[in-house]
């Protein structure tokens, strides 16, 4: 299993990926090896096959990172009726989405270094069929939080434009 794959340490050996599921609480419930050149996103639908077939577990909600975040991955979610908390980096986001996070309305600061607005926001999705590919609409609620010194910093790096 160990082969060539994209390593975030930025390493040339051979890696084995792991897909890890852990409870509310951390602790690891499942896990399964793939071989190191299979993409993060690419294990995400089977591992959410493994866990709902061998444990009772009721509703999962999907935590992950942006390596995560791609249309067939939120749709299996939605079909199975999970859900999800996905990351979404602003660099890659629509001019709808940096103009809201830019947009000072609606933010709640919840101390003096943290503020968090959110809306319900229908975004469309790309995902995988028989026939290629599909474009299909979920509604989603969208939350975004950042550190208060952390808007002067974006608007510098050309981010709101």
């Amino acid at each position: 299993m160990r082969t060539k794959g994209h390593s975030k340490e930025h390493r040339s050996d051979p890696i084995v990926q792991i897909g890890l599921f852990m409870d509310t609480h951390g602790i690891p419930i499942t896990y399964r090896l793939f071989p190191g050149n299979t993409l993060d996103k690419q294990t995400l639908i089977p591992m959410l096959g493994i866990i709902q077939r061998e444990f009772s577990l009721g509703r999962i909600i999907v935590v992950a990172d942006k390596g995560m975040t791609n249309g067939d991955n939120i749709a299996y979610a939605l079909a199975a009726k999970n859900g999800y908390v996905l990351s979404y980096s602003i660099r890659g986001a629509d001019k709808s989405c940096k103009d809201y996070v830019l947009d000072q309305t609606g933010y709640v600061v919840k101390n003096e270094e943290f503020k968090i607005k959110f809306r319900l926001y229908p975004r469309e999705i790309s995902v995988s069929t028989t026939g290629g590919k599909k474009k299909i609409q979920v509604d989603e609620k969208q939350v975004v939080s950042m550190a208060r010194n952390m808007l002067p910093k974006l608007r510098r790096n050309g981010q709101g434009r």
